[in-house]
């Protein structure tokens, strides 16, 4: 009996190892997801930076420049990190569980070796301490099966969950890059500029004329 209760904890224990190694690959690629959309803005926001500077050395001051930069950053309250604390709390859970099952097996030792001492005291009470023994590993089973299908059904539900903020979140990251995307070449249109900053002259877009003249910018 004790062999088989051994085995079966180590079995569960496997399980939960392996639930928490995906859990911890599935934050480690959002984290990576995350950092290069965080890279890409801050790409972003130098180009659009450099570019309202150049437009107001030039002194357009009538043209509309868009927003201000600090209105495009992506705050600490944009990028709360509600995955994150939920990710620390599903690893919480897992040691929590973990320690449980720790506990668990150190009284079935416990209570095993209970029942060993009584049999060795009367060959008669050998019979009533195995089904006993049967008994309570039974119902430790019963117990132990339902918790980790609960357990697990909750993984699983707080995972969908973390997919979901993760996927609305990118998309938030995407429409912000769009966003910026869209105010530079706005700018760019508005002041004839070309892709590396020089400035192109009206005539350069009728096809009638076939040349044109670009000043560079300092």
């Amino acid at each position: 009996m004790k062999k088989y209760l051994d085995s079966m904890m180590q079995d569960l224990r496997k399980a939960h190892k392996v639930r928490e190694e995906q859990l911890s690959s599935a934050a480690q690629n959002y984290k990576g997801r995350l950092d290069g959309a965080l890279r890409k803005h801050e790409e972003l926001l130098v180009a659009y930076r450099e570019l309202r500077q150049q437009v107001e050395d030039k002194g357009f001051d009538e043209l509309d420049l868009g927003p201000d930069e600090h209105h495009l950053n992506i705050t600490d309250k944009d990028l709360t990190t509600a995955q994150q604390k939920e990710i620390l709390r599903l690893k919480q859970e897992l040691g929590n569980v973990t320690s449980e099952l720790e506990a668990l097996k150190i009284r079935g030792r416990m209570g095993d070796y209970k029942d060993d001492s009584k049999a060795h005291k009367s060959v008669s009470s050998d019979a009533d301490n195995m089904k006993d023994l049967r008994r309570q590993l039974a119902e430790f089973t019963h117990n132990t099966q339902e918790e980790l299908e609960q357990e697990r059904a909750g993984l699983l539900s707080r995972n969908a969950v973390l997919e979901q903020e993760v996927t609305e979140l990118q998309a938030y990251i995407d429409t912000h890059l769009a966003r910026y995307k869209d105010e530079i070449m706005r700018l760019r249109q508005m002041l004839n500029m070309n892709d590396s900053g020089g400035f192109v002259s009206p005539g350069a877009n009728n096809p009638h004329n076939h040349r044109k003249f670009i000043f560079y910018s300092n």
